[in-house]
């Protein structure tokens, strides 16, 4: 049975120099646009009817703070590539979210400009975690 270096196998060196890398996520201009949403967007939650609570308002709740979630954990990952599994994961959640707005629309309970303004959000989030993911992957191949 072959041993193995539990130092080579974590790369210690790598792990260092991330660690000096990280930063804290609020400073992240992905999770301070993405708090901007979340706040707007539960105002209109808090708005909808009760038989709406397990449907519409679950689902965009939790998708939206997935987001955030995602985001926070995503930047304090010591390796680049489960960092950019946390944004990819923050980017499907966005694109879920922007379903539920699109429903929320059709049921009434957005106006078109809520729904402009909501969405527009989301796109310069999922923007800046698309220039996140590519910023890595350079970094990765480099």
């Amino acid at each position: 049975m072959k041993t193995v270096n539990i130092k080579e196998k974590l790369e210690i060196k790598a792990v260092e120099l991330r660690l000096n890398e990280l930063q804290d996520f609020r400073e992240l201009i992905g999770y301070k646009r993405g708090l901007e949403f979340y706040t707007k967007l539960y105002v209109i939650l808090s708005r909808l009817p009760f038989y709406e609570q397990y449907g519409v308002f679950d689902q965009c709740d939790r998708s939206s703070m997935s987001i955030l979630a995602n985001l926070s954990e995503g930047v304090q990952s010591l390796y680049p590539k489960t960092t950019i599994n946390f944004y990819s994961i923050a980017l499907a959640t966005a694109n879920e979210t922007q379903c539920w707005l699109d429903i929320m629309l059709l049921k009434g309970y957005l106006t078109s400009e809520q729904h402009l303004e909501l969405d527009g959000l989301l796109q310069e989030i999922k923007k800046l975690v698309i220039c996140y993911i590519k910023k890595l992957v350079e970094d990765i191949e480099s």
